[in-house]
């Protein structure tokens, strides 16, 4: 999942060359925005998972 964030920033990175893009194309907004927020997703995602995982797991028992 991590990788997929990371490709998709790189996409979304190389959006910032406007002058590749077809800015009369209402597609091209909606493609930037849609990339955009399944990269706003995949943070989420992976930041819900983490915090479920470190509240889900058993505390370790102490030696003694």
């Amino acid at each position: 999942m991590q990788s997929q964030a990371i490709g998709i920033a790189l996409i979304v990175g190389a959006a910032r060359d406007w002058g590749s893009f077809d800015t009369d194309n209402a597609l091209s907004y909606v493609f930037v925005l849609g990339l955009g927020g399944l990269l706003a997703g995949l943070l989420a995602l992976e930041l819900y998972m983490r915090r479920s995982a470190s509240v889900s797991s058993p505390a370790s028992p102490s030696s003694g």
